[in-house]
């Protein structure tokens, strides 16, 4: 990489004035050094704003970044809430401040490659204009008008609804106010009130999910959140969690689960929850809009909705305790079925499918995907189901179409509707809040002998497995019904220059399942695995493989045939801790498609934890896509 002049070690200038450069981490592209503790600061004029671009990343990563992290602040706000690390680099943005502070610190032990960011500046909009998203500025007259000005529709989608009516659906009467292009994965807070028909969805066994109001008595979310569920408790006009003053809690009285709702591919992920007693609306709690099966609710590919939730920051992050709110464009369902063969006409994608770095995340599910029509009302277009990871380029979200469930939805609210229901058979969930705002977990019932449920710790890489654990390097073939296979030593560092290989082989009738409980490779370099690999095969290695490396936990996926091969690659230096993949079988189902994680998680406290700092993340239900009993993994982090 060609490195001009204008390039700027961050550990030797405190603070920069040009117009633009470069900001390297130290050696850079040569790896950094050990304990570091470095800052600098980009100051602009006042009348001007700073434009960030990450032109390469690649930091050692950690749960929470608690190795080496960037931290970026615009102003005194810190960048989505969260510290940098691991191998993709945070979203490109234009900061509110006219400061941008830049905090580099770094353990110990390993080191990597570092960061080039490049920064611009450019002139500030004037008081009596509006700034839009792009970077347009239009008269200040203009915004809140009714009328579309900005190309991206942020004058109108920044507006509060007025509406004397609290019960009318879709007017939020405080308006959303966006930071940055940001996400929820790493994305800014909503404003308390913006988004009023949000809701939180707690269950007994501490699960997670969000869901949106629709009338006083009645909310609508994902099925796969109420898989194995009978009861959950709703909190309304949450902000921060727990939740202190201006709250609505209730308890769910009746579950209706879509009929044909396929835990394989997400198909029909819809579901209403019946309260004890209705909602008093309120500034802060209202409903949403559901749309109609008409061409209006059509959206095109393009369209800037809003997806909200109480998920993950990132991969590996704790939950955040405030509600957070993303802009995420509609996406091509043709070029969605590039990432997810088998999506259907009653499922959305949203995201950005080329960069990635927008979308829900574990956490989410369940929430609303929202869109402005018409330039005054908000409708809920999609529920938010599944995904690969969060936010990766070429995987964006899925939703459930809202639109397309409508009679769906009016017909099981009919009082003489005789849907299949589940009855609340759980005790309310404590509103002590001890524990609730930092760990949450899904007690599983199934059957330990062949769903086992396997601990990691991220700290001391210490983990434990109730079944057979197979070496991949040391048994070519596997045929059992289920299992696990490990990396060379796990839970401790694996061995350099491995080439190994193993194949698991189910019956012809027979397609396996494979969960990831545990994984951290070296990583390579951008999206490229050059140093350690892991790949898999669905079938042998003549078919094609998927690479993985770093410490971004693949999807679990379900076989098309009844073999799946993977071999392990080592080079000569850095080594880790390895992976820990988990495998079982189950009859072969028709139609079955790619599937991936779903975006719900549940959470609790480890006795032997510190609850406000080590939360238990447990995997819910929907992760592994399979019609039988899905594994809980319990991850320390």
């Amino acid at each position: 990489m060609f490195l001009g002049k204008g390039q700027h070690n961050i550990c030797e200038e405190p603070m920069l004035t040009q117009a633009s450069g470069n900001i390297s981490s130290p050696n850079y592209p040569s790896n950094y050094d050990n304990d570091l503790d470095c800052t600098t600061q980009i100051v602009a004029p006042e009348n001007q704003v700073i434009l960030i671009t990450f032109l390469d990343f690649s930091i050692e990563s950690g749960t929470n970044c608690q190795f080496d992290e960037l931290r970026i602040y615009d102003g005194t706000v810190l960048y989505t809430s969260i510290g940098f690390c691991g191998d993709t680099p945070p979203r490109n943005f234009v900061a509110q401040s006219s400061i941008v502070t830049f905090e580099f610190s770094t353990d110990l032990s390993v080191t990597g490659r570092g960061f080039l960011i490049q920064w611009t500046t450019s002139p500030r909009c004037a008081s009596t204009e509006f700034t839009c998203w792009d970077g347009e500025c239009i008269p200040l007259t203009q915004q809140c008008d009714g009328v579309r000005h900005c190309n991206d529709d942020s004058d109108e989608i920044e507006c509060a609804l007025d509406s004397t009516n609290f019960a009318e659906c879709g007017k939020p009467n405080v308006a959303p106010q966006f930071l940055w292009d940001t996400r929820i994965v790493g994305g800014n807070e909503q404003v308390p009130g913006s988004w009023p028909w949000q809701v939180r969805l707690v269950f007994p066994s501490g699960g997670l999910c969000g869901g949106s109001i629709i009338n006083s008595e009645w909310i609508v979310s994902a099925a796969h959140c109420f898989i194995d569920e009978t009861f959950v408790s709703v909190y309304a006009g949450v902000h921060s969690w727990p939740p202190t003053t201006g709250f609505q809690n209730r308890s769910s009285i009746r579950i209706i689960n879509h009929e044909e709702y396929e835990r394989i591919n997400f198909m029909n992920d819809i579901a209403l929850v019946q309260l004890d007693e209705p909602l008093i609306f309120s500034s802060n709690v209202r409903p949403i809009c559901i749309p109609e099966d008409t061409e209006t609710f059509n959206i095109s590919p393009g369209t800037t909705c809003v997806t909200t939730g109480w998920g993950r920051l990132a991969v590996n992050r704790d939950l955040p305790s405030a509600l957070h709110q993303v802009r995420v464009s509609i996406i091509n369902l043709e070029t969605c079925r590039n990432a997810y063969e088998g999506l259907m006409e009653t499922q959305i994608c949203a995201g950005d499918y080329e960069r990635g770095g927008v979308d829900s995340c574990s956490g989410d599910s369940g929430g609303p995907l929202v869109c402005f029509i018409d330039e005054n009302t908000w409708y809920l277009i999609g529920i938010t189901s599944f995904g690969v990871g969060c936010a990766l380029a070429g995987f964006p979200g899925v939703y459930t179409r809202v639109p397309k469930y409508n009679s769906w939805i009016q017909t099981r609210l009919s009082p003489t509707s005789n849907s299949t229901t589940t009855a609340a058979t759980e005790p309310t969930v404590s509103t002590t809040f001890s524990t609730e705002s930092t760990s949450t977990t899904t007690d599983s019932s199934e059957d330990s002998t062949t769903k086992p449920i396997t601990t990691v710790t991220e700290g001391t890489s210490e983990a434990t497995s109730t079944t057979g654990q197979h070496n991949i390097c040391e048994e070519p073939m596997l045929t059992q019904a289920s299992g696990n296979i490990s990396s060379p030593n796990y839970p401790a560092n694996y061995d350099n220059n491995l080439d190994c290989a193993t194949q698991i082989i189910a019956p012809e009738n027979q397609v396996i399942l494979v969960t990831f409980l545990d994984f951290e490779l070296e990583a390579g370099v951008l999206t490229n695995c050059l140093s350690d690999i892991l790949r898999i095969y669905d079938g042998t290695m003549r078919s094609t493989s998927m690479e993985f490396c770093g410490s971004d936990t693949p999807l679990d996926f379900v076989s098309q045939t009844s073999t799946v091969t993977l071999r392990f690659l080592t080079d000569g230096t850095v080594t880790r801790r390895g992976f820990l993949i988990q495998w079982t079988t189950s009859p072969r189902a028709t139609n079955v498609s790619t599937t991936s994680a779903t975006k719900s998680t549940s959470t609790t406290t480890n006795s032997n934890v510190d609850s406000t700092t080590n939360p238990t993340t447990t995997v819910s239900e929907g992760t592994t896509t399979s019609t039988i009993d899905t594994t809980t993994t319990s991850v320390i982090e």
